[in-house]
């Protein structure tokens, strides 16, 4: 029984471990007629974190799953 206990324990503490990582973001920034935007700014809303685009407009931030 305690090694089932443990065994339960560990799998709970691994799922939420995993889930728990954070993604890379990636995209690009085009105006109305389909153009990039260089050096345009990205931020997370709610967040501090921002990264800006860079001359073809693309852009890749970390960002909380």
């Amino acid at each position: 029984m305690r090694k089932l206990v443990s065994l339960l324990t560990m799998l709970m503490l691994f799922s939420t471990i995993a889930f728990n990582q954070d993604r890379n973001v990636t995209g690009s920034v085009k105006d109305e007629s389909g153009a990039p935007v260089p050096g345009a700014s990205i931020k997370i809303k709610g967040t501090k974190t921002g990264v800006a685009a860079d001359n073809l407009g693309q852009f890749r931030i970390l960002a909380k799953a």
